[in-house]
């Protein structure tokens, strides 16, 4: 079959492309895009076209065919990835609430310590290293390493009680 055939069978079976398109598809809208994408492959491919082995029109149809299944595996997979996405989102607003109240069971409990120890504390979240806090409160280091891990422990122990 020679190009100037092949382009005419091609423009006969389009409306037919469509209205298989449009069983397979459901929406006009991706029965156009898979129609397009048909005849782009089959134009793009039109080398491997033998009219020994079979009609022009098996041969389309089985790109269309072949085609709509693979756009149907891409929706698939993004309406999973959507769907992933969207828990994810879900998972992470509850997370953010578990930790705010975390966080305010944590400072309500850090206001029973000792002043001293609650400064200490502030400076630490403040993002102070220890070696800094011991200078600005003019402490040991030892010490305020103690005051923070002991803080730490208490702190854990009445969150895990409540």
């Amino acid at each position: 079959m020679d190009e100037k055939e092949f382009h005419r069978q091609l423009l006969e079976l389009q409306p037919r492309l469509l209205g298989w398109a449009l069983k397979r598809t459901r929406t006009y809208e991706d029965a156009e895009d898979l129609v397009q994408d048909t005849l782009y492959r089959v134009l793009r491919a039109k080398d491997q076209f033998d009219s020994a082995l079979g009609s022009l029109k098996s041969w389309v149809s089985v790109t269309m065919r072949n085609r709509s299944y693979d756009l149907l595996r891409t929706k698939s997979t993004l309406a999973l990835v959507e769907i992933s996405e969207r828990n994810l989102l879900e998972h992470a607003e509850q997370a953010t609430q578990q930790c705010h109240v975390e966080i305010m069971e944590a400072l309500s409990i850090i206001c029973t310590f000792p002043e001293a120890i609650q400064e200490t504390l502030r400076l630490t979240f403040l993002g102070y290293h220890d070696s800094e806090i011991a200078a600005l409160k003019n402490m040991p280091l030892g010490t305020i390493k103690s005051h923070i891990q002991k803080s730490r422990v208490k702190i854990q122990k009445r969150l895990a009680l409540v």
